[in-house]
């Protein structure tokens, strides 16, 4: 098989080899330079000696100092690397142990002309990917290569996106670029130290407040400040790199996604995709569900099985298939995770997006083989043991205050819905309500009666939802786009098929996509009105009409203040920016003089929250009690020379934690809302048999 990689990796691979080449390049020459300027200066210097002139010797000694400082801020590369080793949270496999997938790797292997893995490794992630040995002497040229399947994987594809995921894998071995994730990595590593560590300048800097500076001072201050623009241009030089690299690897995942296309066809490699997507966000369920229980010591007996039953539920709540335990997708399903339009190459995304892949694979007319539907799982032989070692390894650092007790299967799944109610709507809106905000207004409502024509079962139907979640997906477009450009620079996305590079014309598309979110937003405002309207002459009949005014005015309110608080807590982080940089003594002790009225308002606005039982849930012990001293104590945020580190965590916990418990409360006022008008739809009346 040779498909070969499109015409964009090969320029990009191209740039990137030019990019580093550049970046050596100018390392080396300024190490050669800052050496010739000392040999230079230390001859004039002795020359200077040796006339007796030494006035002017006294104005060369500085530069052979500031010139020495920068070559060993250069020469500060690690003699040792830091090891990555994640062999341990992984688990080697034998052709005993799936003699069928092994035979299926073989196959693939031969078939795509990529070498057979050294080494086939099971682990507890959602993913697969295809790890390169580091190199030796002995496979330099030909790498080892290590294939890792996620058991989350496993455990929700069918064998046919099985092969699919792993065809893609492969692919990966058969690029001449495979290896070079690996040498990057490692160069990296070698130049974090000299492009980023610069403590001892900082140090130096710091203290630039302070007076009566000595000659030596001086030079420091000076080579300090000649070091920090030589970093700035090394690492703007070094991060052409890194985005070629970035760009290269974008393309090698559209050409293995191309070879898995061929081998499998392109639906089992989409619909593991989409697999793969919803299934992350279970697995992301599930721990979180076990973390919040880990101090007292609750674990899982078989935390896979666990996964299953979540799956289950997950898709009933999102009306997904099922079929053997797994959800089914196919590649039309898309529009369940992605409503956005808009395509923008991120430079420093490593991947290409879903969107992107999807769109790519639906391109390619390869007939699709059969489908072996059956579960992947099936092709191990003792799954289920391998699944009780996969859970021990999830559960394996937990030292809990309290003994270890394991949660049944079914108290599991049990305990999970408990748990998760008090955070879901009531499903009789149909999800109406996860995607859009109550917009009313009580003024120019008339409640004496239901309009003719509205019908319960009209206001929330799946037409009306889609139409909810393209507005939601329009309002992130058009704030993305409007991101892109206001950055530096060219532009370059794509919305809905059609390309934008030049700002003007992307700011025209902008302004009409506004046009079109006002015209959307007034048509939902406008069924928010028949839906106020509807429940108003319902509550009217059930005497609740008051309660249910109530509701919706506290709510309104409430919206308005939040905006407030966001605007609030973005001009607190404004002001609070010199903190993280470089700034002189006396300047931070004044810009913390005039903070002192924001300081005030934050703890007035926080006081208020923290005592709202609204807001209990959202705040841990530890956090809670950071912020009570906060609002209580009065706080001194930087001592002679330094900042104090303690008090600082508690101020910005408090700035963090606003918007937080902000949200929580508008949760709160909004989930009261919904379950008062869901509790009246539960009356039996003669209205609800007429309009329901």
């Amino acid at each position: 098989m040779h498909i070969q990689p499109s015409k964009k990796s090969r320029n990009d691979l191209i740039r990137l080899f030019l990019a580093t080449f550049t970046f050596i390049g100018v390392y080396i020459a300024l190490i050669a330079l800052s050496l010739a300027l000392i040999a230079l200066l230390i001859a004039l210097l002795l020359y200077t000696i040796g006339e007796k002139i030494p006035f002017l010797a006294v104005f060369i000694v500085a530069p052979i100092g500031i010139a020495i400082f920068i070559v060993m801020a250069l020469f500060r590369i690690p003699l040792r690397l830091p090891k990555v080793d994640d062999t341990e949270e992984r688990i080697p496999l034998q052709r005993e142990d799936a003699p069928k997938l092994f035979e299926i790797i073989s196959e693939l292997a031969t078939e795509i002309g990529a070498p057979m893995p050294t080494q086939v490794y099971v682990e507890r992630s959602v993913n697969a990917g295809l790890q390169v040995a580091p190199p030796s002497f002995k496979n330099l040229f030909k790498p080892s290569q290590q294939l890792i399947l996620g058991f989350g994987a496993i455990t929700v594809l069918n064998q046919s996106e099985l092969k699919a995921l792993i065809a893609h894998e492969l692919g990966h071995a058969i690029q001449k670029t495979n290896s070079l994730g690996y040498f990057v990595f490692k160069f990296n590593q070698l130049m974090q130290k000299v492009l980023y560590d610069n403590t001892y300048e900082n140090q130096i800097l710091e203290s630039a407040g302070e007076r009566d500076k000595t000659t030596l001072e001086l030079i420091e201050w000076f080579a300090a400040y000649t070091n920090r623009w030589i970093q700035q241009f090394l690492r703007f030089l070094f991060s052409r790199i890194t985005i070629n690299f970035y760009g290269v690897s974008r393309e090698m995942e559209f050409h293995a996604d191309a070879i898995a296309a061929h081998v499998a066809g392109p639906n089992p490699m989409a619909t593991a995709l989409l697999q793969l997507h919803f299934a992350d966000q279970a697995i992301n369920e599930l721990l979180q569900f076990y973390g919040n229980r880990y101090e007292q010591g609750i674990q899982s007996q078989n935390i896979f099985e666990d996964f299953r039953r979540l799956l289950t539920h997950l898709a009933s709540e999102n009306q997904i298939a099922m079929d053997q335990g797994r959800p089914i997708f196919t590649p039309q399903d898309k529009g369940l995770f992605i409503s956005s339009k808009l395509v923008a190459v991120d430079q420093w995304a490593s991947h290409p997006s879903m969107k992107e892949r999807l769109e790519r694979l639906a391109m390619h007319t390869q007939p699709n083989q059969e489908v072996a539907t059956n579960a992947a799982i099936h092709l191990f032989l003792a799954s289920e043991q391998l699944e009780l070692t996969m859970t021990k390894q999830f559960f394996f650092s937990t030292d809990a205050k309290q003994p270890i007790s394991y949660l049944s299967h079914d108290a599991f799944i049990e305990e999970y819905i408990q748990s998760s109610k008090p955070y879901q709507f009531p499903k009789c809106f149909n999800r109406y309500y996860d995607y859009h905000n109550p917009t009313i207004l009580l003024s120019s409502t008339k409640m004496d009666e239901i309009p003719k024509g509205i019908a319960f079962t009209n206001l929330f139907d799946n037409e009306t939802i889609a139409h909810v979640k393209e507005t939601q997906a329009l309002q992130f477009d058009i704030h993305n786009m409007q991101q892109l450009i206001q950055q530096k620079g060219a532009i370059s996305f794509e919305y809905d098929g059609r390309k934008y590079n030049r700002k003007y014309a992307a700011k025209q598309m902008v302004a009409a996509l506004e046009k079109e979110l006002k015209s959307r937003e007034e048509a939902l405002a406008e069924h928010d009105q028949k839906i106020f309207q509807f429940f108003m002459a319902l509550a009217r009949s059930l005497n609740s009409e008051k309660q249910l005014k109530s509701d919706y005015e506290s709510l309104i309110a409430f919206d308005k203040k939040l905006h407030e608080l966001y605007e609030f807590q973005e001009q607190v982080s404004s002001f609070l920016v010199f903190i993280s940089e470089v700034t002189p003594f006396h300047i931070i002790k004044e810009n913390l003089r005039k903070f002192k009225p924001l300081e005030q308002k934050l703890k007035e606005e926080m006081e208020l929250l923290v005592k709202d039982k609204a807001c209990a849930d959202a705040l841990p012990p530890e956090v809670e009690e950071k912020i009570q001293d906060f609002i209580r104590e009065q706080l001194h945020y930087f001592g002679v020379s330094i900042y104090i580190d303690e008090n600082l965590e508690k101020l910005y916990t408090a700035i963090n934690y606003l918007p937080i418990l902000a949200n929580q409360k508008y949760f709160v006022l909004k989930k009261d809302l919904l379950d008062h008008m869901a509790m009246l739809l539960t009356k039996k009346t003669t209205l609800i048999d007429k309009y329901y």
